[in-house]
Formats: C-alpha cells, structure tokens, sequence
C-alpha cells in the first residue's frame, strides 16, 4: 500500500507540473503572459481529482489493460472537460477544445508510457534477483 500512495503523490506532481508548462507555454504562444492563482489552484484541484478517479479505478479488475486505459482515460477526460467548462479556463471553440485536448492527451500519454517502463524495470529488477538466489542455491 506504501509504494501505491507513492505512486499516487508523485503522479499528482508530475500531472500538475506537466499542466502547468504546457499552459505556459500555450499563453505565451497565444500572447496572454499572466497565470492566475485561482487557476493554479483550479488545476491543483482537478490533478487530484484525477489522480483520485484513478486510485478508485485501480481496485478494479479489468480482464485487458486497454479496457482499463479507455475507461480511465474517458473519466479523466470528462473531469478535465468539467473542470475546463466550470472554471472557465479556455473559450469552448472548436479550436481549443482541440489544443487543449491534445494537451490532456499528450500528459496522459506521457505518464503511462513512464509507468510502462518504470514498471518493466521493476520487473526486471526482481527477475534479476530472483536469477541470482537461484544461482546462489546450486
């Protein structure tokens, strides 16, 4: 359970700090240089949010992980849609909603690709330690 809520806060940072260069740099780009702190707390509150709606979703069993990953994707993105509508973050125009979509997607694109391979090195860790002692018992 420890390592999940490791997993859990460092998800949290990683989400929040992809979040906020990529609106960085999208404000430069459309010429708005002020982020607000509302918003920063806003977006603080969504990452949670997400991270959350996965911590639940993780107890569950899925029979293939692409079901899990649409699942997961869609709850995260309709929390982002929420959030994006209610906070008022960006215009609802077809043209944002296609940046900033994109924006969600290459953030969660990126941290399940990290937990791949995060995970294969775990794995590879511990087959390696299991073909030492194997070694070690002959």
């Amino acid at each position: 359970m420890k390592n999940k809520w490791s997993i859990f806060f460092f998800r949290a940072v990683l989400s929040y700090t992809l979040s906020v260069v990529l609106l960085s740099i999208t404000l430069l780009f459309i010429k708005i240089d002020s982020i607000q702190c509302t918003f920063l707390l806003q977006l603080l509150f969504f990452v949670l949010s997400i991270e959350g709606v996965d911590y639940l979703i993780s107890g569950v069993e899925f029979r293939y992980r692409i079901v899990y990953l649409s699942m997961e994707f869609m709850l995260m993105y309709l929390c982002f849609l929420m959030f994006s509508y209610f906070g008022k973050w960006f215009v609802f125009e077809r043209s944002n909603i296609i940046l900033f979509s994109g924006e969600f997607f290459i953030i969660f694109l990126i941290l399940h690709l990290y937990e791949y391979f995060r995970s294969q090195m775990e794995a590879n860790d511990i087959n390696q330690n299991l073909e030492r002692r194997k070694k070690k018992g002959r």
